[in-house]
């Protein structure tokens, strides 16, 4: 009616050379109303990402040659690089590593050229919720080469388990699961490799895969069911608007504790996004009819909802207009500081390097890597488990204190390092921040 054209862009040449580039989705559809508009938002990529016919086009549509050896807007890195961590990049060959280095270059700066937009949904929708605070960030690029490599790196260890069929079944009957076959094993392994091999060689795979590239925390003061119901309500009008899209909820909670959403909240968020035309996955404990308890438990994967941990936390992956999946959590302020320090536990823990080379953090927590060790070490067992309990009552103990309910604070089991108290690793956690 206005005289502007929209595009069929199923039916548009060229559309991945755009998305290669960086160039946001909402932004792609301007260059096919012209020549000139075409050239104008090729010029806003990435040069060094388009093909060889690509370029020839755009010299014939009148861009000047010599614009593809300026480094473009945003580019982090004007030619490909090798970034890898040795742990795991020396597990795969330099053709692998290097494709597994593009992508993750490709990756980080698609990111970063779209982080405006998604910040801008971020604030429009939760950054103006009283008591409030929104917290945004980008996944740095050695950062999430290492995320892809660790993807690959757990589907190798699956691969491994499925490999001793023997093994695993004893393993897993112990859970309650049923034993394959080893026709199913192998037929799971095949499933694995073709995954692994995608998220080496397909960046899109990549891409759909890796859901927190960019994060968002909201932190309230406040999380009673009052102040809960605003951000609930702002959850909602963000699906209605199509802005975005979320993808998959997770409402943990502790065995015992009090999730951030009520079933009922989870309820709505889905039936939201069914009036969208999509379904929401959702991982949660919700309160089943009488007699449809095992169906709730299995369709909301309820045992995954209830972490043996105790960590607490809404968290969700989001699709943005770009394409950008990011990871939205709602904390309020005690189960923030509790999980952001209890981390460094839990990294310790995976054998992750806290100091990153900075000599005054490695001063602080050598001494509390000795003592991680020496609990994780064979025959140390019953300290490891005691340890767990503790954390999960601190989560609890935690949640309790935002929702102002009466409980005990909890007590350090005697056999467990005065160390690892948890009010020793906030105030380490603390130190480390200040250092930073």
């Amino acid at each position: 009616d206005n005289g502007t054209l929209a595009p069929d862009m199923d039916k548009c040449k060229y559309v991945e050379e755009f998305r290669n580039a960086g160039i946001p989705e909402w932004h792609i559809p301007y260059a096919y109303t012209n020549k000139k508009e075409f050239v104008a938002v090729a010029s806003e990529g990435d040069y060094s990402k388009y093909s060889k016919e690509f370029k020839e086009l755009l010299v014939k549509f009148g861009l000047p040659k010599w614009m593809f050896n300026m480094k473009p807007k945003d580019i982090i890195t004007p030619e490909a690089n090798l970034y890898t961590n040795e742990k795991f990049s020396k597990k795969y060959t330099a053709e692998e590593n290097q494709k597994i280095s593009v992508n993750s270059e490709d990756f980080y700066n698609r990111v970063v050229r779209n982080k405006d937009d998604i910040n801008k949904d971020y604030t429009d929708f939760f950054g103006q919720i009283e008591g409030g605070e929104l917290h945004t960030r980008v996944k740095d690029l050695q950062g999430l080469n290492e995320k892809i490599y660790r993807e690959i790196d757990r589907i190798d260890e699956k691969i491994a388990e499925l490999s001793d069929i023997e093994k695993y079944n004893a393993e897993n009957m112990k859970k309650g699961i049923e034993p394959l076959t080893h026709e199913a094993a192998d037929i799971l392994i095949e499933n694995c490799n073709a995954n692994k091999q995608n998220l080496i060689n397909n960046f899109e795979t990549v891409f759909n895969t890796i859901q927190d590239s960019y994060g968002a925390r909201l932190v309230m003061d406040d999380t009673s069911p009052a102040a809960i119901a605003k951000v609930h309500r702002s959850l909602l009008n963000a699906i209605d608007s199509g802005e975005i899209k979320i993808l998959e909820i997770n409402n943990y909670q502790g065995d015992g504790s009090i999730p951030y959403f009520s079933s009922a909240q989870i309820k709505q968020l889905q039936a939201h996004c069914r009036q969208k035309g999509y379904t929401l996955k959702v991982i949660s404990d919700v309160n089943a009819p009488k007699g449809k308890e095992k169906t709730y438990k299995k369709d909301y994967n309820s045992k995954k909802a209830i972490k043996a941990s105790g960590y607490t936390t809404c968290q969700m992956n989001i699709r943005h207009k770009s394409g950008v999946i990011s990871e939205f959590q709602i904390r309020g302020k005690h189960i923030n500081e509790l999980a952001e320090s209890e981390h460094i536990f839990y990294d310790i823990s995976q054998k992750k390097d806290l100091s990153k080379g900075n000599p005054q953090i490695k001063q602080i927590t050598d001494p509390l890597v000795k003592v991680v060790e020496e609990m994780n070490a064979k025959g140390n067992e019953d300290i490891k488990e005691a340890y767990s309990s503790y954390l999960t009552e601190c989560y609890k103990y935690a949640r309790m204190q935002e929702l102002e309910i009466p409980m005990n604070k909890p007590k350090l089991p005697k056999n467990v390092n005065p160390m690892l108290d948890i009010q020793n690793i906030i105030a380490i956690h603390e130190k480390i921040e200040t250092i930073k």
